[in-house]
């Protein structure tokens, strides 16, 4: 069984390609860091959406997910391509988890980001969906509105809580410079 907290610490030191990324040092060191999970590795995707480290891999940024308290999977982006991401075990739905669970608990509106780069550029003051063939509903329930950093974000989210919900959604927003098909 892979343990993401083991192989996380063997990556190589990542701080300077998410500093070139625009990361701020805030997000990247400690005491406010993101909890040293982070990482410079070689991956090749898998069929599954996951990927695999490989030597032969392209060169990609790893950062841990957390359940609550835990690492609970490890994410990862090739530097070259920092929009498309893949899990490592496949067992976190998202980054930023404990914020959607605290908006979702005092009814704020919480801010959606389309990648793992773009959710730490922002300060991970939001979440990132890793699976969007999850059930997004339990997590959203409660949640008066989301802003999608997208227009393609904002209406995966808008299709997937309306085919699954019977509850009255909550208003997705997205930056005036795209649209969410109503």
């Amino acid at each position: 069984m892979i343990d993401p907290a083991d192989e996380i610490a063997t990556l190589g030191d990542a701080v300077a390609a998410l500093r070139d990324a625009g990361v701020s040092d805030q997000i990247l060191l400690p005491p406010a860091g993101i909890c040293g999970a982070f990482g410079l590795d070689r991956i090749t995707p898998t069929k599954a959406g996951l990927y695999e480290p490989a030597e032969d891999g392209a060169d990609a940024i790893v950062i841990g997910a957390r359940d609550h308290d835990d690492l609970a999977d490890l994410v990862a982006w090739p530097v070259a391509a920092p929009t498309k991401f893949y899990r490592r075990i496949g067992a976190a739905v998202f980054l930023g988890e404990d914020l959607i669970e605290y908006a979702a608990f005092v009814r704020l509106p919480i801010q959606v980001f389309a990648s793992p780069l773009s959710w730490l550029r922002a300060g991970c003051d939001g979440a990132v969906i890793l699976d969007h063939a999850a059930d997004l509903r339990p997590a959203f329930d409660g949640i008066p509105a989301i802003y999608a950093e997208t227009g393609h974000l904002g209406n995966m989210i808008a299709r997937q809580l309306r085919e699954r919900t019977a509850w009255r959604l909550p208003s997705i927003n997205v930056p005036e410079r795209e649209g969410v098909a109503a």
